[in-house]
């Protein structure tokens, strides 16, 4: 799916994040104190993100997910980290789970989550996903419109956590 995202979003350039670069991510995750607020427990500073955060986003992985279906990818345009994304693929039931996705917040508000979303649906489409998951903090109401808008349907409630889905039919 990565190949797919990178021919769909060519004018920037996306990378999976590494030893090497993480750290380059960090302004990223700098210009978003409020989302990390939010999200209780993604820190390990209390809403303080880290370099380590980064490099723990990318290398985590739930239990019944093999690394290699595990995507973490860095984001630049001109030499700058625009945003982080980070994503599973499910192909045992045709699903790709947006993990998440965060823009630096000099860049908010100039479409490019949008534009980031649309190339993930489409690159998801390309590779025979039939549906896009995700789970929102319920407490984060700026990013449940932001999905709503794009047309995820909310479908479950649990443990603070509301679950998003976008399907269509092929």
């Amino acid at each position: 799916m990565l190949n797919q995202l990178k021919a769909l979003l060519s004018e920037y350039a996306l990378m999976p994040v590494t030893k090497e670069n993480y750290a380059d991510l960090l302004e990223v995750f700098e210009t978003n104190q409020d989302f990390f607020l939010i999200e209780e427990g993604l820190t390990k500073n209390k809403g303080n993100a880290c370099a380590e955060d980064i490099w723990a986003l990318a290398v985590n992985c739930p239990p019944h997910i093999s690394p290699s279906d595990k995507f973490c990818v860095g984001i630049w345009k001109d030499g700058k980290p625009i945003a982080i994304l980070d994503y599973l693929v499910e192909a045992q039931i045709e699903r790709a789970y947006l993990s998440l996705l965060i823009i630096n917040g000099d860049y908010k508000r100039q479409q490019i989550g949008v534009e980031i979303t649309n190339a993930f649906i489409a690159a998801a489409r390309i590779c025979g996903y039939k549906m896009i998951g995700l789970g929102v903090a319920k407490k984060n109401t700026d990013a449940q419109i932001f999905w709503e808008k794009l047309g995820f349907i909310m479908f479950r409630e649990h443990d603070g956590t509301m679950y998003y889905n976008l399907t269509w039919d092929e």
